[in-house]
């Protein structure tokens, strides 16, 4: 009765997770743990994020994932109670530039000293829908960035900050809109300031709304930076675990102080126009193991936020 018991719990528990995603890969076994391989999409754009859970039967020593010529580390998320399955998670970060094309997702697993496994699942990704928007400075902003050197140094500190990958998640539900307010520039945009010729892709989401507006934690984290930057503005960033990390910039006022840990909702500050601003607004920003996302995929793909 026990066996039946358990065999039964471990189906329903493989139905409910195997439901959250579009595509189920072979379960491969080599004479030892049998692996089931889950993804959230088999074609996603550029810019989404696609979520891949990984299905093992014994639990790894080792695991990271191989795509577009880079590594990203997976996490254990959980045994099941009564269930035979390690589940090993990990979010897939698609660059807004990568050429579209049928992409091979390479798993490299170890278990134990002596024991490696590979196995390959592929993924197409398909061109994203980009815009192409003109900005005009005001001259008084200008200002802030003739400082060149200043402005490298902030936007190196806060490459450091979306390099920040914890083993553990912070969150266990869907990502939240983090203030209300019109869309006035699209994730992925290309912009072009005033009169200069090149080109800047925007790695975030603009929402514009009064000066004062509240400004809310996306979803529980830890705020690993809380303070002013020349071009950045009053910039919180948090770190959601597993490599998600969000930013919120041009703040007015920050009301969070690094190390802090945050509720998703939390209040984090107030809109406003700091650093290269034009207008009161928030750039809200999403990076998945330093990859830049479109934050607003994971709002309308709540799924991939389900453990």
């Amino acid at each position: 009765m026990y066996t039946v018991l358990k065999r039964l719990c471990r189906e329903v528990f493989l139905g409910a997770l195997i439901g959250l995603f579009i595509l189920s890969f072979p379960t491969f076994s080599v004479d030892g743990p049998v692996f089931k391989f889950l993804s959230s999409a088999k074609t996603i754009e550029q810019g989404q994020t696609l979520r891949l859970d990984l299905l093992v039967t014994e639990p790894m020593e080792k695991c990271f994932v191989q795509f577009a010529k880079k590594q990203y580390k997976v996490f254990l998320n959980k045994k099941p109670p009564e269930s035979d399955y390690y589940v090993y998670t990990t979010f897939l970060g698609i660059p807004p530039s990568l050429p579209p094309d049928l992409y091979n997702i390479n798993y490299i697993m170890r278990h134990g000293p002596t024991s490696k496994f590979e196995r390959s699942i592929k993924v197409k990704v398909v061109r994203g829908n980009f815009k192409t928007a003109k900005i005009v400075m005001p001259t008084a902003k200008k200002k802030l960035s003739q400082n060149r050197r200043q402005l490298f140094n902030e936007a190196k500190e806060i490459k450091n900050a979306f390099r920040q990958v914890t083993d553990r998640v912070a969150f266990d539900r869907p990502f939240i809109r983090p203030t209300q307010g019109i869309i006035t520039s699209e994730f992925g945009s290309i912009r072009y300031f005033g009169k200069d010729r090149r080109s800047r892709r925007h790695n975030g989401v603009d929402i514009a709304n009064e000066k004062g507006t509240r400004i809310r934690a996306s979803n529980s984290g830890t705020v690993i930076l809380a303070r002013s930057f020349q071009g950045h503005g009053n910039t919180v960033v948090i770190d959601h675990g597993w490599g998600i990390v969000t930013i919120y910039n041009h703040l007015d006022t920050v009301w969070v102080r690094r190390g802090n840990r945050v509720r998703r909702g939390q209040t984090l500050g107030e809109m406003g126009s700091t650093g290269l601003s034009t207008n009161p607004h928030l750039h809200w920003g999403m990076s998945v193991q330093n990859t830049r996302v479109d934050p607003f995929f994971w709002l309308e793909t709540p799924r991939l936020s389900e453990f």
